[in-house]
């Protein structure tokens, strides 16, 4: 691997030294390139690999994942549970077969994912995991960035044959599997181009799985913030119907809408939005519609328009102009090559990227999100320079999580894989990357025997449940908030708290249900306080002349004590959540933390 080309950032007189920035994924390397994008849940970032050369996507996690339950059980047992979007890839790639050969599959592939655990812990010692995985590059971005927000207007043939390839991928998932898949989020930021070398035109990718969900007919009459409410098929084609009416407006102002090829496009989302509103008004439990009538169509619409077709746009100068600088663009993306730094090693460990200019040299600084490894280069090798795992330098989300970590002797950080690919062998030349390690995290099990004790170790044993992995819906648990009944039996229960309220170290904390409850009982406070309005004014007034009683009259009503005392034991409660059931700290004290919990959670107290 040749690193010579990638020189970017000049040298300076007394700082030598050529330093990179490496990622492990069991056997493989990576070095990084650049911050490719950034979501509200992941940051995407542009590496290389040491072994083959090929630019891949790596994603990490933007919040740190935790184990719910604080029990010294379950913390020794806990292995964090895949992300939604691998288990539902997972899924497809094990069990789904396509039903109709001439309808192939478009879905950005991943190479690999796995569990790293982080530097520090929460408030309870629980540890926290970085979730990391690594996909196939598609270099053209997505179809949001470049046609809704790019300066050129994509030409006909371009967008048919987008919907043909995005509705093939989804009569895949509906058709491919012993139940439907919905992707749940399928506007045009989900939708990727990759340009190949040998391909005049694109192909389009469909990506983050994150929301997607199985069809399940017992639940879909569900309207709750559930699995089952989102696995419905009219969400697909409203969504993605929204984002190709703003596409067609866009067309149309700049081609005009008579345009032969915005007419025939237009035709074809009408025919769209009328299965939308024929699966709005149809029963939850509604199949999935039939695509293919809409695939063909696209591909008469790519027919017509391409090269020999009734409307040969291929010979125009916007479409030469556009094929030109739209594929240049994306084949570009694939030969960067990782960054090197010149620099002393306290420089680069800045996570500063040397910019040469024309007056001198100028440090712009680069958030790396990690874990990292700083390696430093040596002609065509790069060898670790020091043991240091470095995590998230920079980082303005995670401050403080910009630590390193240095392992004890004989020591090894866990670290959990879940990756299909099987990891090649590295070369001579890059096989030195791990000559010098001195800190390693968990590397993938060298033997078969290996393999069998890492899978008998407790520690690598999944918790999750049947029916793939737990993908399918389930009934959510309702509880009766404003009682409490249900609430108070379930904390004193012998299978969840043994040892009632006062020991509630064995209990699930989860902040969604800490919302809720937090929300159920501050109503229970305005009871009570309009309880107690209630008992004042009825104090000036006259009192009742005493009446018998009815036999069969109803219970009364709770009084104001009652809802009080209620409300203290919520209180109570809430300081055994946030502390733990041990705390002792002063009342002044927690009351300040349960305050501040409720602002965190954007509840009015």
């Amino acid at each position: 691997m040749d690193f010579d080309h990638k020189d970017e950032t000049g040298r300076r007189e007394g700082r030598e030294g050529r330093y990179a920035y490496m990622f492990r994924m069991g056997s493989r390397r990576f070095l990084f390139i650049r911050n490719f994008g950034q979501g509200i849940e992941s940051v995407a970032q542009l590496v290389e690999d040491v072994d083959t050369g090929e630019a891949l996507i790596r994603k990490v996690s933007a919040e740190r994942l935790r184990p719910n339950r604080v029990s010294a059980k379950a913390l020794a047992g806990f292995r964090p549970k895949k992300p939604r979007e691998i288990r539902i890839l997972e899924l497809i790639k094990g069990t789904f077969r396509a039903a109709d050969p001439g309808f192939p599959c478009y879905i950005v592939e991943c190479l690999g994912h796995e569990f790293i655990k982080s530097t520090d812990t929460d408030r309870l010692g629980r540890p926290k995991y970085h979730s990391v995985s690594y996909w196939k590059l598609c270099n053209g971005s997505s179809v949001r960035s470049r046609w809704l927000e790019g300066d050129f207007v994509p030409p006909i043939i371009a967008v048919a044959r987008m919907i043909r390839q995005v509705f093939s991928t989804l009569h895949y998932l509906y058709t491919g599997g012993a139940r439907p898949i919905y992707h749940d989020d399928l506007h045009f930021g989900n939708i990727w181009i990759h340009w190949r070398a040998d391909q005049l035109l694109p192909d389009f990718y469909l990506g983050d799985f994150g929301n997607a969900g199985v069809a399940d007919p017992q639940c879909q009459d569900l309207y709750l913030d559930t699995e089952a409410y989102v696995a419905r098929p009219v969400d697909d084609l409203d969504k993605f119907s929204r984002s190709l009416a703003l596409l067609l407006d866009i067309m149309g102002s700049r081609r005009g809408y008579g345009d032969p090829g915005v007419k025939a496009l237009r035709r074809l989302a009408y025919d769209i939005d009328s299965v939308i509103v024929h699966l709005k008004d149809a029963p939850p439990r509604q199949p999935p519609p039939d695509l293919r009538p809409f695939i063909d169509w696209a591909r008469d619409i790519e027919a017509s328009f391409c090269e020999g077709g009734d409307v040969d746009e291929t010979l125009s100068d916007a479409y030469i102009k556009w094929i030109t600088e739209e594929r240049d663009t994306a084949l570009s993306v694939e030969r960067e090559r990782a960054l090197v730094v010149h620099a002393t090693k306290e420089e680069a460990l800045r996570s500063r990227c040397g910019k040469a200019l024309a007056d001198g040299f100028e440090s712009v600084p680069v958030a790396i999100h990690g874990p990292w490894h700083l390696v430093r280069i040596e002609c065509v090798l790069a060898e670790e320079d020091d043991g240091r795992t470095h995590h998230r330098p920079n980082g303005h989300r995670l401050v403080e999580d910009m630590s390193t970590t240095e392992r004890a002797p004989g020591q090894v950080e866990p670290r959990f894989l879940e990756t299909d690919s099987s990891a090649g062998s590295i070369d001579d030349a890059s096989a030195n990357l791990a000559s010098t390690t001195t800190t390693h995290s968990a590397s993938r099990p060298d033997s078969p025997d290996d393999a069998q004790e890492e899978a008998a170790s407790p520690a690598f044993s999944w918790t999750e449940g049947d029916d793939a992995g737990g993908l399918y819906a389930e009934p959510c648990r309702r509880y009766s908030w404003v009682s409490g009944d249900e609430d108070a039996s379930y904390l004193t229960s012998s299978a969840h708290n043994p040892g009632g309220i006062a020991g509630v170290e064995d209990y699930d904390y989860d902040h969604n249900l800490f919302h809720d409850r937090c929300k159920a009982y501050l109503e229970l406070d305005k009871l009570a306080k309009a309880a107690e309005e209630k008992r004042q004014l009825s104090k000036t007034k006259k009192p009742p002349s005493k009446k018998k009683k009815k036999k069969n009259a109803p219970p009364t009503a709770p009084t104001t004590e009652d809802f009080v005392e209620r409300f203290e034991e919520r209180l109570r409660l809430w300081h055994a959540l946030l502390h733990g059931s041990k705390c002792a700290c002063p009342e002044e004290v927690w009351t300040a933390g349960i305050e501040a919990a409720l602002r965190n959670e954007k509840i009015r107290y």
